[in-house]
């Protein structure tokens, strides 16, 4: 929840379902109710929005970090699923150690943009 000067802002919640970016009322509503139990007024009205995004996902769950090919001058960070913050400190490391060419102190390979095959 993210309060506001007039109201609030509940979230989130992940569905997977393809490029479709509809918000079911349903999940709306699971939504309200779920925050129920935490919030002495759970659901404000009028709502003023529902919306959707993107979540950095890849096929095989790993982030994506490193240097992508044919891009010797750029650095990816990304994939995270839900785990950005949780792993913002490791990745920023890495970053800042394959910027400098130093030694990384973890193996990137498993998280290397070559990993599919572009």
């Amino acid at each position: 929840m993210t309060p506001f000067d007039d109201g609030f802002r509940l979230g989130s919640m992940m569905e997977l379902a393809g490029f479709d970016t509809d918000v079911s009322p349903r999940r709306i509503r699971q939504l309200a109710e779920s925050a129920g139990h935490y919030l002495r007024e759970p659901t404000g009205n009028p709502v003023h929005e529902t919306w959707s995004g993107w979540r950095p996902l890849t096929w095989d769950s790993l982030p994506i970090i490193g240097r992508p090919p044919r891009r010797h001058n750029a650095v990816l960070a990304t994939g995270h699923h839900m785990l950005g913050m949780t792993m913002a400190p490791a990745t920023g490391r890495l970053v800042a150690e394959l910027v400098v060419e130093e030694r990384p102190h973890i193996d990137p390979t498993p998280f290397s943009p070559t990993r599919f095959g572009y």
